[in-house]
């Protein structure tokens, strides 16, 4: 892996939704959620993840640094400009082009013996759901929920649904919604004025995860389905995946230090 320099600086992420939430009233907005590993990891704390596991800023991609990292990594994050990535923004669009018949779809059937995955049907809130894709597919055996946790419940309700059913799940999520809240007012950036709908930032989370297959897997709430990126294992997870990273996002960016890094493992507290 070739060395690189990655903006380690508070981020603001958030994303295009597949699918609109409607202009009702009564909507709920989800504020941009920050790429910063401490908001991060108290987000989740309410979400029902276990003490002594939280997120971390990695450095740099090179093999020497990525050492560094607290193992076992359990989960890599990725944050990136959405308008760095000239293919991603073109895939947005063409969402953004088809949204109303995504719609009326039910989604991508669930593997049986696949990651947990759901699609992101509602703008704001890319940073959350790629947490829950990090936290969900590492329950067994290092991050056991809390039980009643909102997690949780939201886990045993949506376990058997399609991937955008489980999206519209989350929208409806008080307790979620109220956790992802309190992680943005967290956040060292401005904050929108209230009941103002946040300004796009132009960033995007989603997560790689390792597979009950032993496969790596990247899971981008924006894409239809987990995308799988051969095999892996515990001790490489966080190296394949900056592979991924390097190969697919850093080296077709037209602005290759817009991206932070973060890895899910012990914080040794």
């Amino acid at each position: 892996v070739h060395d690189t320099i990655i903006d380690i600086m508070s981020t603001e992420a958030d994303a295009a939704p597949v699918a609109s939430e409607g202009s009702g009233q009564g909507e709920r907005v989800w504020a941009p959620l920050e790429g910063n590993p401490e908001v991060l990891t108290r987000l989740a704390e309410e979400l029902g993840a276990p003490p002594g596991w939280g997120f971390s800023d990695c450095y740099g991609l090179d093999m020497d640094t990525l050492a560094m990292s607290p193992q076992p990594v359990l989960a890599v994050l990725l944050v990136f400009s959405v308008r760095a990535m000239e293919d991603y923004a073109n895939e947005r669009q063409n969402e953004e082009d088809t949204k109303d018949e995504k719609e009326d779809q039910t989604g991508a059937p669930v593997p049986d013996s696949s990651v947990y995955f759901m699609r992101q049907i509602v703008g704001g809130a890319c940073g959350t759901i790629a947490l829950i894709h990090c936290l969900v597919n590492n329950r067994d055996p290092f991050l056991p929920l809390q039980e009643h946790s909102p997690l949780h419940q939201l886990l045993s309700d949506s376990q058997t649904l399609d991937f955008s059913q489980r999206g519209a799940m989350l929208r409806e999520s008080q307790g979620i919604f109220q956790a992802h809240q309190n992680a943005a007012a967290a956040g060292q950036t401005r904050k929108p004025r209230p009941r103002a709908r946040p300004k796009r930032t132009g960033f995007h989370f989603l997560c790689f995860v390792r597979g009950p297959d032993d496969a790596l897997y990247e899971l981008d709430g924006r894409k239809p389905a987990p995308v799988r990126h051969g095999q892996t294992s515990p001790d490489m997870l966080l190296y394949d995946a900056a592979r991924v990273i390097q190969e697919e996002y850093i080296a077709k960016s037209k602005e290759a230090l817009k991206f932070t890094v973060l890895t899910l493992g012990p914080t040794f507290q």
